[in-house]
């Protein structure tokens, strides 16, 4: 009886770990493309969820963007759905990706019941999409309110400033 129940619940987290390591893998980004990836993942979520979800790539080329900031911008994307899907109860979401002089901005927004942005959240997702931010030198903008929706607003450079935030040494002439 235990053996069988153990043997059970072996399967289950071996199922389990099959599922989480299918949704880490990023289908072929240098093959397929960021913008291929981000409709494949909307399309796949639409599937199974009650939820409008746009995408739109603005005056902004894949070629424009590395491999790692796309990787990146992927799994910033990824995250936040999966925080809409579990958290929002919104019935519709927009991804709009864009270029504004040297900057990728990517903005994520749902009609959703939102949240009072003066509260610390310490949730795995939004702490994640904060790192991912941090670690391509970019910046984090969130408006919410109760019942007015959520939007995400992550700035990243396309080519990393690694003196950001940093004053510049002053150098001493004599």
């Amino acid at each position: 009886m235990y053996l069988d129940k153990s043997s059970d619940l072996v399967s289950t987290v071996i199922e389990e770990i099959r599922a989480l390591t299918k949704k880490l893998i990023i289908p072929g980004i240098e093959i397929t493309g960021l913008f291929d990836n981000i409709k494949t993942l909307v399309d796949d979520l639409l599937l199974i969820n009650p939820i409008v979800i746009d995408f739109k790539a603005v005056h902004i080329s894949e070629a424009e963007i590395n491999e790692k900031l796309q990787i990146n911008i992927y799994r910033i994307v990824q995250e936040q759905i999966n925080n809409i899907l579990k958290h929002s109860k919104a019935t519709r979401a927009e991804i709009i990706l864009s270029k504004e002089g040297n900057n990728v901005i990517l903005v994520i927004s749902d009609n959703g019941i939102g949240c009072n942005t003066a509260k610390k959240k310490n949730g795995v997702g939004i702490r994640n999409i904060f790192s991912r931010a941090e670690l391509c030198h970019g910046d984090i903008a969130v408006t919410s309110k109760p019942g007015k929706g959520y939007l995400i607003k992550v700035i990243l450079p396309l080519v990393p400033n690694r003196h950001k935030g940093k004053l510049p040494v002053p150098v001493n002439k004599a």
